[in-house]
Parts: structure tokens; C-alpha cells; sequence
């Protein structure tokens, strides 16, 4: 018998975080069971586990009945609540079951599976000890701990998924296909039993901590469409994993590498510093006047310009110029009658 993680089943996944969302059931408060609270919830409900171990019926070989809702531990830590599903070969059992064409939006988080079994009879098939995707579901699995769970050595597709942030991305077994997958910024990105017998095609590895095509995959590397470059996520701090228009996992033999499209991002056009204007401001002429002056100045590009003249105490007297825009190259003389006929003394000008 040989044991190993789930993830060797998960087949059409997306590993992001996901939000909680306003309806919330309760389990065990309102609800005896984790199915239960499901059987209960709408589409868009939260069930909410209380920190503890489930198990027995009801508790195991849960089922999302095609619903796009959440289950989640209250506090999204998985080491305070675990799903102990007691599966053996003799009496095989996992903790979810996603089999109704559940979509991205029917999420589970932060919780852990532990001791689940797919050994058994032809219901059960023989991967995905911890969960299993049937058919066309495509569940969103976010910090989650799968561990101590079983399961025959069957080859699986995981095709046109995004893992990010994840400690093992894809613990697979023999024979498996990776195909147009996001597979960065990981602990590990694949680990494979060591025989390199996988099938990888149009995948991004790239910026996984233990090194992305390496080891047994390494030979994978610049063929078959795979690549390993920036990604150019959108804004994976909060959990948007689009890709900008120019990212690498778009376009060529491939098309869209990753579960996410195209996200409305990108680099920033580059800011042009416009250069210091110059400014010239020359002293009234005649000073002291009787009852008029010139003030001359001038700029060296099109610019809003206001001027005005203060008195000794810093009271304003006039505003000579206030133009939201004055053409280049400027050389003004502006004469006007001031309202005082004596010297006005300093005179500040302000530029908008």
C-alpha cells in the first residue's frame, strides 16, 4: 500500500484564497453534520465549522451537490479543525466529494483531511484519497492540509489550472499530464516519486522556492510550450491571479496558460517629468510711481501663471495676471493703475 498526499487526484483545481461570504450556517451550532449544513445552504452560503475533529457519517465523503457555496473553518486555520474520515482499504472513505459540475465559486478552506482511503469498490474509484473531482467540477481549494490519505496509483490531467502559494503544488503519481497550468511561487512545485514519466505541455513553472524545472521534470523545460517566466499576475496580494495583456502565459502555440484570463492590468505608462519651468520676474519700472508701473516677466514654456501684488503688510492689493494658460515664449509688460500711487514695497509673485 502506498501512501501519499491527495493532491495526486486533484484533477482541474484552482488553489487560490477565497473570501467567506454573508449567509453563514453553522456547524455544529445549528447543524449536526458538515452535510448537513450543506444539504441547507443556498448558493452563495457559508457553512462555518467551529474549531474541533469531525468524523462519522456525515462528516466524511462530503458532497457539495453541485453548489457554489463555501465551507470553511470560522477562523481559517486548518490545524483547528480536521476532517477525520477513518478510511481504510477495507472501508474506504475521503472527506469531499465535488462530482455535480461545481464551479470555481464552490470553494473549501482551511481545513484539514487527514486518513482518508480510495481504495475500495468501483464507487469509489482508486485516487483521491483526501477529495475528489469528478467530471467537470472545478472547486476552489484554498489552505488546506491533506495528509495521511491513500490512494491506487492512477495517472491524472490536471489541464489549465493556477497554483499559487501552495507547499507541494502537485504531489502526482506515474504517467500524469500537466497541461496549460500555472505552477509558481510554491514551495514545491511537482514532486513525482522520482521517476520522470510525466506528460508536460504549455506550463509556466516559475519563482517555486525549491526550484522550478529541476530534477525529474527538467528535461520538460523550453519544450513543448513550457516556459518559466514572471507570470505578470494582476494583484496576487489580494488573490487576483489574472494576468496582465502582456504576460507570458498568453498567446503562441499555446493560448492562455492558467485558469484566469486576462485581468484589466498591466505596467504603468511611464510617468515624463516635465522639465522646471523658468520663470523670470523683473522689477517695476518706474519705483517709486505716480500713478502707474510696469512689471515685465517671462516664461519659457506654456504654463498657468497668476501674479499679484502684495503690500509691506502682506495684504493683497491686485491680481495683475490669473490665466489658466498663457502661450510660450512669453515677454509681457503689464501696466496697471495701482490703487496707491506711493511705493508698494516687496512684491511676491505665485505661479498656479
Amino acid at each position: 500500500m502506498l501512501r501519499f498526499f491527495a493532491l495526486a487526484a486533484l484533477s482541474g483545481l484552482i488553489l487560490i484564497p477565497a473570501n467567506s461570504l454573508a449567509t453563514v450556517w453553522r456547524v455544529p451550532a445549528e447543524y449536526a453534520t458538515i452535510q448537513d449544513g450543506i444539504d441547507a445552504a443556498a448558493v452563495g452560503d457559508t457553512v462555518l465549522l467551529d474549531s474541533g475533529v469531525y468524523f462519522g457519517l456525515g462528516n466524511r465523503d462530503i458532497d457539495f451537490l453541485g453548489k457554489d457555496i463555501t465551507v470553511r473553518s470560522h477562523d481559517g486555520n486548518p490545524s483547528t479543525c480536521t476532517i477525520f474520515c477513518s478510511g481504510t482499504p477495507s472501508d474506504p472513505h475521503r472527506g469531499f466529494i465535488f462530482q455535480s459540475g461545481e464551479s470555481s465559486l464552490a470553494r473549501l478552506e482551511g481545513v484539514t483531511i487527514s486518513e482518508g482511503s480510495a481504495y475500495g469498490d468501483d464507487n469509489m474509484e482508486f485516487h483521491g484519497g483526501g477529495i475528489i473531482c469528478r467530471g467537470s467540477s472545478s472547486p476552489t481549494i484554498s489552505n488546506c492540509r491533506i495528509t495521511q490519505c491513500e490512494a491506487a496509483l492512477s495517472p491524472v490531467t490536471i489541464s489549465n489550472c493556477t497554483l499559487i502559494d501552495n507547499g507541494t503544488a502537485i504531489y502526482a503519481p506515474y504517467h500524469s499530464t500537466v497541461e496549460n497550468t500555472l505552477i509558481a511561487f510554491n514551495e514545491y512545485a511537482i514532486h513525482d516519486f522520482g521517476v520522470p514519466l510525466h506528460n508536460i505541455s504549455c506550463s509556466n513553472i516559475y519563482g517555486n522556492a525549491n526550484g522550478d524545472w529541476v530534477a525529474t521534470v527538467a528535461h520538460h523545460a523550453n519544450i513543448n510550450g513550457n516556459i518559466s517566466a514572471e507570470p505578470l499576475l494582476c494583484d496576487p496580494d489580494n488573490w487576483d491571479y489574472r494576468v496582465a495583456p502582456d504576460s507570458p502565459c498568453l498567446g503562441g502555440i499555446c493560448g492562455q496558460i492558467g485558469a484566469f484570463g486576462v485581468g484589466q492590468c498591466g505596467p504603468l505608462s511611464p510617468v515624463i517629468e516635465s522639465p522646471e519651468l523658468s520663470f523670470r520676474l523683473k522689477g517695476n519700472h518706474p519705483n517709486p510711481f505716480n500713478p502707474s508701473t510696469s512689471i515685465s516677466f517671462s516664461l519659457d514654456r506654456e504654463s498657468a501663471v497668476r501674479l499679484q501684488v502684495y503690500d509691506i503688510s502682506g495684504k493683497l492689493v491686485q491680481t495683475l495676471v490669473d490665466a489658466a494658460s498663457m502661450v510660450v515664449p512669453i515677454e509681457e509688460s503689464i501696466r496697471q493703475l495701482l490703487v496707491h500711487s506711493q511705493s508698494l514695497g516687496p512684491m511676491f509673485c505665485q505661479t498656479a
